[in-house]
C-alpha cells in the first residue's frame, strides 16, 4: 500500500539524483511505518523505511542523521546484517571508530559461516581482533 509506494517514490528519486526528494519522500514512509500496527508482525517490505532513510542519509554524507534511523531499524530488527553494516559504516563516518569496530565485530560473529564473497565479510573480519 502506501508504505511501499512511498519507498519506492523515494528510491526513484534518489536513482534520479533528487536527493532532497528522496529524503523528503522516504522520511514519510518512516512515518507511515511507525504508525503501522505491529499485532501481527511488522509490515511486509523488502526494506524497512529507517533503513532505508539511514542508507540515503549516508549517501548524501549525513552520516549522524543515517546513524539515527540505522539505530531506529536495528531496534526494529535486531541482527539484520545490513543495518548493521550501515550502522558500523556511520560511526566511522562520525568519528566513533569504537562503536564501529563493535558493530563490524558482532556482523563477523552473525557471518562466522559465510560464504567468503558475501559482501561486507572481509570488512567485518578486518576489524574484529
Amino acid at each position: 500500500g502506501e508504505l511501499l509506494r512511498l519507498e519506492l517514490a523515494g528510491l526513484i528519486a534518489a536513482g534520479e539524483g533528487r536527493r532532497a526528494g528522496a529524503l523528503d519522500t522516504l522520511r514519510q514512509a518512516t512515518t507511515v511505518e511507525d504508525g503501522m500496527a505491529y499485532a501481527f508482525g511488522p509490515p511486509f517490505v523488502n526494506e524497512p523505511s529507517h533503513e532505508l532513510l539511514g542508507e540515503e542519509l549516508l549517501a548524501a554524507d549525513q552520516p549522524a542523521a543515517a546513524r539515527r534511523e540505522l539505530e531506529t531499524a536495528l531496534a526494529r530488527t535486531p541482527g539484520r546484517t545490513s543495518v548493521l553494516l550501515g550502522l558500523a559504516h556511520a560511526a566511522r563516518a562520525v568519528g566513533d571508530s569504537a562503536a564501529a569496530t563493535r558493530t563490524l565485530h558482532t556482523l563477523a560473529a552473525i557471518w562466522h559461516a559465510a560464504d567468503a564473497d558475501l559482501p561486507g565479510l572481509a570488512e567485518a573480519r578486518a576489524r574484529t581482533p
